[in-house]
């Protein structure tokens, strides 16, 4: 890594839509990560758009026997503004999502700043020039550093952090980032702890609602089944049986695991 310090890193988080139990379900009492909550807000992101999808179509009448699963879908938009508050669409943890995490951040800012103007000094140095393996700088072991070539290690004042593989180059933090990287190592250490007491408090929170979860995620995998079941009647043409009498004929049977691969079953 390579070129001009900027402002720290955003935690990513990737989002799986999957059919599995909301997140929130499996960890009430510890710590939802990032990614788990960005699932958690797509199923209720989710439930909102079902429950608005029965109630804008006005489909009570049409579908009257389905109304109570609509209506079972819990109203959960307090839920989707809260996280939206904290968390930005990539899973960032945003800088407004607590005070101090503002503060922590901003005060990141001032240090990345400090250490380009001093970077930026030591790069121009005349003397120092002919000792550098390259004009730029990178990052060691979390520590800003400048490549120098080995046999002028001695030669600059300040730590050395790591060696290139050829043993061509080593890279030394200068003296004059030393306080900078150690102040910029302890914030960094703070912002990963205010990130991880915000994440707990929110995980925490959601515990007593976990009833509801449960209840709307049960609704929309019944809803989810018999959309499918429709749907696939739908392509085959089928018609709704008539099941009653003595007797049971089936004539152009099909198995309906096997779609179109089958033959006609011989009963008829």
């Amino acid at each position: 890594m390579s070129g001009h310090p900027g402002t720290p890193r955003p935690i990513r988080t990737s989002t799986h839509r999957g059919r599995s139990k909301p997140a929130a379900h499996h960890r009430s009492s510890s710590l939802l990560p990032g990614e788990e909550i960005i699932r958690f807000l797509d199923f209720l992101l989710l439930c909102e758009r079902t429950r608005q999808f029965f109630l804008e179509k006005n489909l009570k009448n049409k579908y009257s026997l389905l109304q109570d699963l609509f209506l079972e879908i819990g109203h959960f938009e307090g839920w989707i503004k809260k996280i939206n508050s904290i968390m930005a669409p990539d899973g960032q943890i945003l800088d407004r999502a607590s005070e101090k995490l503002f503060t922590i951040r901003k005060r990141i800012q001032q240090i990345h700043e400090k250490i380009r103007i001093t970077i930026d000094a030591t790069l121009r140095n005349r003397d120092l020039s002919p000792m550098m393996q390259d004009q730029t700088f990178t990052i060691r072991r979390g520590r800003y550093v400048i490549p120098i070539k080995s046999e002028f290690r001695h030669r600059v004042e300040g730590l050395v952090v790591d060696y290139s593989s050829s043993g061509s180059s080593v890279f030394i933090e200068p003296k004059s980032l030393l306080f900078l990287n150690n102040e910029l190592e302890v914030l960094t250490i703070q912002e990963g702890e205010e990130i991880e007491r915000i994440l707990r408090h929110l995980t925490a929170s959601l515990a007593p609602s976990l009833p509801d979860f449960e209840k709307a995620f049960q609704r929309l995998i019944t809803l989810d089944s018999l959309q499918a079941k429709a749907r696939l009647g739908q392509l085959w043409n089928a018609d709704i049986p008539v099941i009653g009498g003595e007797e049971l004929l089936i004539r152009k049977g099909r198995h309906p695991l096997l779609g179109e691969r089958q033959s006609l079953l011989t009963c008829n």
